[in-house]
């Protein structure tokens, strides 16, 4: 049964399309919609307009509960912009701490700032819309703009309820005016404590002082075991979820015997050496930044300060070498290899000189601007590589480039501290983005292959004194979380080789096809209808014009007095009135067109030629005669062309795969060894047939079970082709897939059987699946199928296979084939497709 609003939602789009988001959202933001945003919005767009049993209740009150950097205040910009639509101009966000107002205000109106979330220019309408930040009351409110104040929780009670003060707002500025509360980290709203229940009281008085008030509220930490919630829930998107789709850093704990010096020492080395992976392997530049987190007290946080900068000043090689000698880390073994010590010393002093730390705290004088350059220590002029803390970063902090957080207070912690400092942990989590090959450059690329140098770059290390009761329960909290593994669920294994196949000609020459994502050639759409079809030439409309309200229906209402048919032609609109509906519509200037129709030679061409516009009809219904015109053509212009933008800016790709593989050594892919992590690895695979590459290793049920099949088949295999092997494929082999639609996406197929007879070498991809996922990946099994198709239809070509003349490859034959899915579940359909393939074919 489902008991959450979100899950009631989600029920709901079962058998209905999911609604489009608005252009002017997606037109306005700075950032694109990651996938999970944008079911959050559907999920909100339903509720306040399609679900009949939600969009005409009052006072709507809806929670998202999302991951820490999820990116909530790109979903409250999003949202702001959407209500905007809906006739909202008016907005309190409220919230805790002052420190995430400062935080927000560089988000949602400096327009100067890198954090700002908006375009330089929000246009809805075809009007452009300023953003207007309200600091006393709503009298200075604007209804042609977005007007935002910005304040805390016991501020918003203290003005409405306690102390009567000029220019501060009153429950009596909003008696005419329907507003939208935006509560960020709400979970500080529902606390048990009298007045933390008092200042709940005064948002629901608030929300009530109008029937279509709207509060939402955004939080990382909801308390969802509390039934108040379960109608209030759109989305939820929990940490572990977050990490499970990749944005997030992996957490390493760091626990030693070191003294703090040589713990804080560590971890600047660690620091630096990040630097160096990133510039050498990348060609990159980046500025790790550590956090020093501080016992409480501002005599304590000013000591450790004075402590680590007599440190730094006074480093010398010997100090270096004590920390190579007594860390067993990979990170400090790898960095010995590239440095000489005295030139690395002098490099850490630059790097961690006292004008590139920062030290906050609640009561700093210029907390407030400290606070801003914290909040953009991404800047490339921003040059902050460590900061001093105690807990006022604990919220509303979000920083990419945090890859170290450093303990310094030794003394046993508390449950209530471990939790907090998970917390913290969560905070500084968030993916660093980077481009490797043809990766999502904000998603983690080397989960199964953490022996990467790179792999360092997707990880966050927590440095800590080594108290086993403490690292315990701080990995207990993580888990809770979702940010780390539960122990008993990850293993690390390791793929070696076996010798045969390291001795073999196929391991030192042999080949894999692949092939590259390329830029989409823009020349063959020469026409609206080669990226939407042709539908959008014929539009029909149901007008119901009785009486003195006209009300145009879908073209889907069937109303029996409409008798009155009418047919209206673009092509006899006059052209300045085209011109004036496309002025008003920024997507549709030249320069943008040409971006999809590179052929395109001018606007008169878009405007009158039968591939463009020229061929567009209404076929209207109606009661009675209509009045045709010139605002009534161009209402009906605009709402062609908002139809048109839609669906070319969601059917436009940049990339797709191209049909022209090229080979890759498999001894340049496919190490003699290799240790990876993986989740339910509780099989055995242990295969002793040469034809398994590998030794005995543990993997998947469903890896397993493919293995298993391979065995039934391969003395028939044996018997047909001279040469059967068969690869796992860890990240060494990435195929992109044929259809345009998925921008060039690729997958590293887990299997490749490798097949050669007297008159050919089959290369096939082969892709073990949970049965719970066939519908998610259904595009890999689509492009799999695709595959064979394309090589049996000769659309696949292949670089020359023998230019190094290559005995292995002499009889010139080579064919790239895929298999569907294999379940252990379906194996008969698989065995058929199988056989038919590879055994029962001549």
């Amino acid at each position: 049964m489902s008991n959450f609003l979100y899950q009631k939602i989600e029920n709901f789009f079962d058998g209905v399309d999911k609604p489009d988001i608005s252009l002017s959202i997606t037109n306005n933001l700075k950032y694109p919609l990651r996938p999970y945003q944008k079911e959050a919005l559907e999920n909100f767009i339903c509720y306040m307009q399609m679900h009949k049993k939600y969009k005409d209740l009052p006072n709507k009150h809806l929670l998202f509960h999302m991951a820490t950097g999820s990116g909530k205040t790109n979903i409250i910009a999003s949202s702001i912009l959407y209500l905007f639509e809906l006739g909202y101009r008016d907005f309190i966000f409220f919230v805790n701490t002052n420190n995430i107002i400062t935080k927000t205000v560089e988000n949602l109106v400096n327009s100067n700032s890198n954090k700002y979330l908006f375009n330089p220019k929000i246009i809805i309408n075809n009007q452009e819309i300023k953003i207007n930040q309200i600091v006393d009351n709503f009298s200075i409110s604007k209804k042609e703009n977005i007007n935002i104040h910005f304040t805390t929780i016991h501020k918003l009670h203290s003005d409405l309820e306690l102390i009567t003060k000029e220019n501060a707002i009153t429950y009596d500025d909003f008696k005419d005016k329907k507003i939208v509360l935006i509560a960020d980290e709400a979970h500080h709203l529902d606390n048990e404590k009298s007045d933390e229940r008092s200042w709940w009281q005064t948002v629901q008085n608030l929300l009530k002082t109008n029937k279509e008030n709207i509060l939402l509220e955004f939080t990382a930490t909801a308390k969802l075991q509390n039934s108040y919630y379960d109608e209030k829930i759109i989305y939820d998107y929990p940490l572990i979820k977050f990490r499970e789709d990749k944005y997030s850093k992996d957490i390493v704990l760091i626990s030693d015997g070191l003294s703090q010096n040589q713990r804080i020492l560590q971890a600047i080395m660690i620091s630096e050496y990040r630097q160096i992976v990133a510039s050498k392997f990348l060609n990159k530049s980046i500025k790790p930044v550590i956090m020093f987190k501080n016992p409480k007290g501002i005599k304590n946080i000013d000591k450790n300060f004075d402590d680590f900068i007599n440190l730094i000043d006074n480093l010398k090689p010997k100090d270096l070498e004590d920390i190579f000698k007594d860390s067993d880390l990979k990170a400090i073994k790898e960095l010995q290899k590239l440095i000489n010590i005295d030139d690395f010393v002098k490099r850490l002093k630059y790097s961690f000189s006292k004008d590139k730390c920062l030290v906050i705290y609640s009561t700093s004088e210029d907390k407030i601007e400290k606070l801003k350059n914290l909040n953009n220590l991404e800047d490339e002029n921003n040059n902050i590589r460590a900061i001093f803390a105690v807990e006022i970063l604990n919220e509303g902090w979000d920083v990419l480039n945090l890859f170290d957080i450093v303990k310094l207070d030794e003394a046993k912690t508390s449950g209530k501290s471990t939790v907090s400092e998970a917390q913290l942990i969560g905070r500084g989590a968030r993916y660093f983005p980077f481009v490797y090959e043809s990766d999502d450059k904000y998603k983690r690329k080397f989960d199964k292959d953490f022996t990467n140098p790179i792999k360092i770059l997707e990880e966050m290390y927590f440095h800590s004194v080594n108290q086993s009761e403490y690292i315990k329960n701080l990995k207990t909290e993580l888990s809770k979380i979702g940010l780390m593994d539960k122990e008993e669920s990850a293993k690390t294994i390791t793929l070696k080789l076996k010798n045969s196949f390291l001795e073999d000609e196929l391991y030192k020459n042999g080949v894999v096809y692949v092939n590259e994502k390329i830029s989409i050639d823009r020349a063959k759409y020469n026409s609206i209808s080669s990226y939407i079809g042709s539908s959008y030439k014929n539009q029909i409309k149901n007008i119901d014009n009785s009486s003195n309200q006209t009300i145009i229906f879908d073209e889907e209402v069937k109303i029996s007095n409409l008798s009155v048919s009418t047919v209206i032609k673009i092509s006899e609109f006059d052209k300045y009135l085209i011109i004036v509906a496309i002025n008003k519509k920024p997507f549709f200037y030249f320069s943008n067109l040409k971006k999809y129709f590179i052929n395109l030679k001018s606007i008169e061409q878009f405007i009158s030629d039968n591939d463009f516009l020229g061929a567009i009809e209404w076929h209207i219904k109606s009661s009675k005669t209509i009045n045709i015109d010139n605002n009534f053509k161009i209402s009906l212009l605009l709402e062609v062309l908002e139809s048109i933008e839609k669906k070319l800016s969601s059917n436009k790709t940049n990339f797709v795969g191209s049909f022209k593989f090229h080979p890759v050594r498999i001894s340049d892919k496919v190490p003699k060894e290799k240790t990876i992590k993986l989740k339910d690895s509780a099989s055995r695979i242990d295969i002793r047939d040469d034809w398994y590459v590998f030794e005995e290793h543990f993997g998947t049920i469903e890896e397993r079970a493919f293995t298993d099949f391979i065995l039934k088949v391969s003395n028939e295999l044996k018997n047909r082709y001279k040469k059967v092997a068969l690869l796992r494929n860890e990240k060494a082999f990435k195929i992109h897939s044929f259809d345009e639609k998925k921008d060039g996406e690729g997958f590293e197929p887990d299997f490749l059987l490798l097949l050669q007879n007297e008159k050919c070498y089959f290369q096939v991809f082969c892709e073990p699946k949970g049965k719970h996922l066939f519908d998610f990946d259904k595009w890999k099994n689509d492009f799999l199928k695709d595959i064979t198709k394309c090589t049996n239809e000769n659309k696949i070509s292949l670089e020359d296979i023998n230019e190094n003349r290559l005995s292995l490859y002499e009889n010139r034959c080579y064919k790239i084939l895929g298999l569907p899915f294999y379940n252990e579940e379906y194996e008969n359909e698989f065995k058929e497709e199988f056989l038919n393939s590879f055994l029962n074919n001549d």
